[in-house]
């Protein structure tokens, strides 16, 4: 019984010790973040500078106080994390740019040394050989091969880089795409004792022609592989059709109706056997997030190609898979409209072979090839809609651009309505229609309706801006760009 009591005794006792010394503070004085560091930095945006050249930054900082922080300015080599460069320990970063060509993190940081706190911000960096980088590239065709004219933000234009800057073979046929990579492309060279050594996490450019390709350094524009390098068996039939990448980097090449990838940051950049399963895929993916969509063109089915994992069917919440072909329906243009975290939303331009009419498709696809059923509304068949081959969706408003002759076109889904915004020249053709958003030249981001018109005498590039949320835009602006040759597809590339 008395030992039963010193146990009750020693709990008690222990109760109160923890009871005592909970919520106990000591002598500490607890401070917020901000109390301690009241610096704030703003992020910096991805920056690209040529070897050699003038690398200038002013960083916007909140609570700033010279007197009281110290500054720093470093890089990481992303192909060597372990390799730290010292730029500058100055508030403003003013050098004249050595590093080697490559891919790196910048960091800035901002210090309190007398207690020994730092705040930093990093942003990715690429040092390259040339200055053709940031800007806007134009696919066009000319004489019956298909090069690139490159636009800089600040409008100078370097015309046919292949032929005249890469100074490689032309590519053959019309052209059909270009992507850009920004990093995790890996290549193989091989040296002259016959070792071969892989080029890790490299930049580069595809540039996709009908028959041909190449891929270039994007660092300084030499030819990384031609079309009998880029797959690891290189296909009997080359009929390019279109290339995409997603937001792991991972590319896919649509040839004659198969698909082939590649996965960013493995493999030496070469693109894998066309996936099994006998798909003829459309020529345009829906690429969101996390997931990547075909359209099959046999089967008139939506599969879920995410990574090139195989074709995976989606279904809609009854479990039924989204296929049209008990409907006779066939795709004749699959549009992305929303690009959206777990979710995209595209539209689907579809002929009906029973009825000789034609149908929108208004498709929201989430994860887990989960694919709610589509609505449907008929296309009047006074609409040229019906006929164009050129159209777009904006990212939101629930409009289609579609190119007839030399107008630019509006068609709007929820009233069956057509509406011309622009008509150009006469004998301008419209080859190429996109929404496309980014920052310009001095720091003010853009949402333009980009449109590219060709003629006896050349193209020319329109940026109109797009106006509140209906789809309207400013067509008031005139050529920002103009070429010789043919041109059908335009790409930007941010910093």
């Amino acid at each position: 019984m008395k030992k039963l009591f010193n146990i009750l005794i020693m709990c008690y006792a222990l109760l109160f010790f923890v009871c005592g010394c909970y919520d106990d503070k000591g002598n500490y004085n607890y401070m917020s973040e901000n109390e301690l560091m009241p610096v704030g930095i703003s992020a910096i945006d991805s920056i690209s500078v040529k070897t050699q050249s003038a690398l200038n930054i002013t960083p916007k900082l909140t609570n700033d106080d010279t007197s009281r922080y110290t500054y720093l300015w470093y890089t990481l080599d992303k192909s060597n994390p372990y390799t730290r460069d010292t730029l500058s320990t100055q508030h403003d970063l003013s050098i004249n740019c050595n590093l080697s060509v490559g891919n790196y993190t910048l960091y800035y940081q901002v210090k309190d040394p007398r207690k020994n706190i730092y705040k930093s911000v990093n942003t990715p960096l690429t040092v390259t050989a040339t200055d053709i980088n940031a800007g806007w590239y134009v696919l066009k065709a000319k004489d019956g091969f298909t090069d690139v004219d490159y636009f800089s933000l600040s409008g100078a234009m370097k015309a046919n880089l292949l032929t005249d800057v890469v100074k490689t073979e032309k590519l053959q046929g019309t052209p059909v795409s270009m992507i850009y990579i920004p990093s995790n492309y890996n290549h193989a060279v091989t040296n002259p004792d016959g070792t071969t050594t892989i080029l890790y996490n490299q930049s580069a450019y595809h540039i996709v022609a009908n028959k041909d390709m190449v891929t270039l350094n994007a660092n300084d524009l030499t030819v990384f592989k031609r079309l009998n390098d880029e797959f690891y068996e290189t296909p009997s039939n080359i009929n390019l059709q279109g290339i995409q990448q997603d937001s792991y980097n991972t590319q896919y090449l649509i040839n004659d109706g198969h698909l082939h990838f590649q996965y960013g940051g493995q493999g030496i950049g070469k693109f894998n056997y066309q996936l099994a399963g006998g798909q003829k895929v459309y020529p345009t993916l829906i690429c969101g997030s996390y997931d990547v969509y075909s359209y099959d063109q046999n089967s008139h089915c939506i599969y879920d190609t995410k990574f090139g994992d195989g074709f995976t069917l989606c279904s809609d919440e009854n479990g039924s898979t989204t296929c049209f072909s008990d409907s006779a329906f066939v795709m004749l243009n699959f549009l992305p409209r929303v690009d959206e975290i777990y979710s995209v939303k595209c539209y689907g331009v579809l002929k009906n072979g029973l009825n000789d009419k034609y149908y929108i498709a208004d498709f929201g696809i989430s994860g887990q090839s989960y694919m709610p059923t589509p609505t449907f509304s008929e296309i009047p068949a006074t609409s040229g809609l019906v006929s164009s081959t050129v159209m777009a969706a904006p990212r939101g408003a629930s409009v289609i651009y579609y190119a007839t002759d030399n107008k630019l076109m509006m068609y709007k889904v929820a009233f069956s309505t057509d509406e011309v915004l622009k008509a150009f020249d006469i004998g301008e053709q419209v080859s190429f229609i996109k929404n496309m958003r980014g920052t310009n030249l001095d720091e003010t981001t853009f949402n333009d309706l980009v449109v590219i018109t060709n003629s006896s005498g050349g193209y020319k590039v329109y940026r109109f801006p797009l106006v509140g949320s209906a789809g309207e835009i400013n067509a008031t602006s005139s050529a920002v760009m103009t070429g010789t040759g043919a041109a059908n597809f335009i790409m930007f590339r941010q910093n």
